[in-house]
Order: structure tokens, then sequence, then C-alpha cells
């Protein structure tokens, strides 16, 4: 029978003693914790897929604001006259920069309940500034006449 021998006949993962005795079977098994880059288990990792979270729930978030922003828009006015008065539709990028500006991230970002009612916050406010941005470009073209 074959034993695990490598090519010095030695028993594979011994390792020398200077070494502190069996190399590979030994390796990371201190109970301390260490700050390994490779180890998934790190704060650093669970930041960063908190992070990833977070951006793909802002990203899904600002395609619903746009939409609903632009439908709120198009209840008052048709498109032609917002083009007409260079004021710019909603789009899923402008909505990210707005809730990004106004973002107060918390330990309730975890609740869908938080993140609606403060989607409904921006949402108000956004609704409040386009509305003002298209009075403005209305006197502004009023005064030209």
């Amino acid at each position: 029978m074959s034993d695990a021998r490598n090519s010095s006949s030695n028993i594979r993962g011994g390792g020398a003693r200077q070494t502190g005795g069996s190399g590979r079977t030994q390796k990371n098994t201190s109970s301390t914790p260490t700050n390994n880059k490779n180890d998934p288990f790190t704060t650093n990792t669970l930041d960063k897929k908190a992070l990833l979270k977070l951006n793909l729930q802002l990203r899904t978030m600002s395609k619903r604001l746009a939409l609903l922003a632009r439908t709120t828009m198009l209840e008052h006015h048709t498109e032609e006259e917002y083009a007409g008065m260079n004021v710019p539709m909603p789009d899923p990028e402008t909505a990210l920069v707005k809730l990004r500006a106004m973002a107060k991230f918390t330990e309730e970002w975890h609740d869908a309940g938080f993140r609606e009612r403060w989607l409904g916050d921006v949402l108000e406010v956004w609704n409040r500034e386009l509305k003002e941005d298209y009075e403005k470009a209305v006197r502004a073209a009023e005064e030209r006449r």
C-alpha cells in the first residue's frame, strides 16, 4: 500500500520543526481572530457585503423614485410642456443622487417600512423641487415675452 509521501519520501504535511511543526495542517487554527484578508467572516467583508446590499437597494429605489416622480409630474403637465420649459424629466441617475444626498443610513435601514417612509419623504421633497423648477421656468418664459 502506498501512504501519503511526497517526492522527498517524507509523509506529507510534516514540515520542519523550525516552523512550528506540521506546516499546512495547523495553518490559521489559532483561536484569536486575525486580520486575514482572505477570511470571509471578517468585519471588513461583512461591511462590504452590507455596502453592496445597500447600493443595490439604493439603485432599485432610485428607479422606483424616478418612476413615481415622473408619474406625478405627468399628472399636472405633458412631457412636451416640460421639454418646452427646459425642465428635465426625472431619471434613475438623478434619483440616485437625490437619495444619496438625503441619505441618513441608520440601524433602521434593514426595515422595509422605514425604507418606504424614507422613499416617500424623498419623493415629496423632489416633487416640490420639480414643481418649483417648472414654475420658475414659466415665470422666466413670461418675462421674456
